[in-house]
């Protein structure tokens, strides 16, 4: 299973039930990604561009929320 710091976070924030709500939509989502995408080997997160994308984004725009981050991740995503 590929794993990924940001994405990892999410999905534990919302299997704790502590932080985070989500909406059916994103429960399905998560219950999708973890089946038939995090479970593939073949592909992975460029953790290096998606740590750029957060440092250029941070220092010039505003700073990321944790579902923004998880959002990034897949926009990175190979």
């Amino acid at each position: 299973m590929i794993s990924q710091n940001y994405v990892d976070e999410n999905i534990a924030l919302y299997e704790s039930g502590r932080r985070i709500k989500l909406n059916k939509e994103r429960v399905l989502l998560i219950k999708f990604l973890k089946k038939h995408v995090l479970s593939r080997t073949e592909i992975y997160f460029d953790d290096e561009q998606i740590n750029n994308f957060k440092r250029f984004t941070e220092n010039g725009y505003f700073p990321l929320e944790a579902f923004q981050m998880f959002i990034a991740a897949f926009l990175l995503f190979a």
